[in-house]
């Protein structure tokens, strides 16, 4: 472009020459071809074309417009950075409390700009736009999709008795970024909410009973849905019989209990009483030595006999 530049000036400042006064003789000058095809050339090949250029390099004004993905609502507290294209260099960076807001940096037509969008209790946007030539609309609307409650729930059972556990919590804890979260069992079953494609590890917390441990990630085909999600695991804990058991030590059942003065079992007895019959079954080499007390009063012998009445009843069933 340069040598054609050059070649067409010299051309016209040779035919130039000619003329004593060009500007005076005008007329003259016009009636040469050669001279009337270079100022021709010059002027609509060389000098629009670099003054188009110019123009298009000219920094454009745009609004970005961030909104949800499913209700279209503009979102407010949205973090916005944008990159132009293979430069590295950040444009922009900006924290805003409105949906909208103006841009005053270099935007250039025919220029590729990524956009990184993001919001908490939202999937961060990672956006290549192409701010096109023919491209006249002052706003740029980026969409973020929300985290929506991906639900993990489950049954909390006693492992010997299969019986449900109706009380104790739940420790979870998200691998990504280790926090930690601590839901309650309620009739047996437990709720959280969780993000979709995140992994938990989740921990039982229940008195009586051996810690279950165990990791899920909530998985699923796609995780941009409008649609809350949830996935189901069971936990399972083994009682926490006191290993003195084994060295004919005594341990405490507190929940081995009876109604009122009789011989009738209470519900918590009932449970209580399945899980000895099932370790007794899973540890055929241990025995039990059955020590009942019916009041803070044992010397009393209606208290005496009600005791050993109730052992009885233990050792049959």
């Amino acid at each position: 472009m340069t040598k054609c530049i050059l070649a067409v000036s010299s051309c016209l400042i040779k035919e130039f020459s000619h003329y004593k006064n060009p500007l005076q003789d005008l007329n003259k000058v016009l009636n040469r071809p050669a001279i009337v095809f270079n100022i021709i050339f010059f002027l609509f090949i060389i000098i629009k074309p670099q003054i188009s250029t110019a123009q298009q390099n000219l920094p454009v004004k745009r609004n970005i417009s961030v909104h949800n993905a499913f209700s279209d609502a503009k979102l407010f507290g949205v973090k916005v950075i944008v990159h132009e294209l293979n430069k590295y260099s950040e444009v922009m960076k900006s924290d805003t409390l409105g949906g909208t807001f103006s841009i005053n940096f270099k935007f250039i037509k025919g220029k590729d700009y990524r956009f990184k969008v993001s919001k908490k209790n939202y999937y961060l946007s990672d956006t290549l736009i192409s701010l096109a030539e023919s491209q006249n609309s002052a706003t740029i609307k980026l969409l973020l999709y929300p985290k929506l409650c991906f639900f993990l729930k489950g049954k909390v059972s006693d492992a010997m008795s299969a019986e449900s556990i109706n009380t104790g919590k739940i420790k979870i804890l998200k691998l990504s970024d280790s926090t930690q979260t601590q839901v309650n069992v309620q009739n047996g079953y437990y709720n959280f909410c969780g993000i979709c494609a995140e992994k938990y590890e989740i921990k039982s917390i229940i008195d009586g009973y051996i810690g279950v441990t165990k990791t899920i990630e909530l998985k699923s085909d796609n995780c941009y849905t409008s649609n809350e999600q949830s996935i189901s695991l069971n936990l399972s804990a083994e009682p926490n019989y006191d290993p003195s058991l084994f060295e004919g030590k005594t341990i405490l059942v507190p929940d081995l209990t009876f109604d009122g003065s009789s011989l009738n079992l209470s519900i918590t007895a009932g449970k209580e009483i399945r899980r000895l019959i099932q370790f007794l079954k899973e540890s055929p080499t241990a025995f039990l030595s059955i020590i009942f007390q019916a009041a803070s009063f044992p010397e009393i012998p209606y208290n005496r006999r009600l005791a050993e009445q109730r052992a009885r009843y233990i050792e049959r069933k």
